[in-house]
């Protein structure tokens, strides 16, 4: 085992989160969309396929395997401090 290690500090996994959800704004759902593509893209892949969520809400598209809670409510999570990442018309911007 090398003792060279990626640190990742809280502020810098925020901004990795925000990139990522730049990256897939377009796409995400509160229904799981981009969780079962990437679910069906990787089952055809390997053998097995096993998803692991914070929450998972009734309509989900895909049932993980590993949920911490399950919920149907509005999730206001720690990191939305800033302003959305896209801006959507009619978009509601505090449930």
């Amino acid at each position: 085992m090398s003792d060279e290690r990626e640190n990742l500090s809280h502020e810098l996994f925020g901004t990795v989160m925000r990139e990522m959800a730049q990256t897939t704004a377009e796409d995400v759902a509160d229904i799981g969309k981009t969780l079962k593509l990437v679910h069906d893209f990787c089952s055809q892949h390997v053998a097995e396929v096993r998803s692991a969520v914070i929450h998972e809400k009734p309509r989900s598209l895909i049932e993980c395997e590993y949920v911490w809670k399950h919920t149907d409510r509005w999730i206001d999570f720690p990191w939305p401090v800033l302003p959305p990442v896209i801006e959507r018309q009619g978009q509601v911007r505090d449930a």
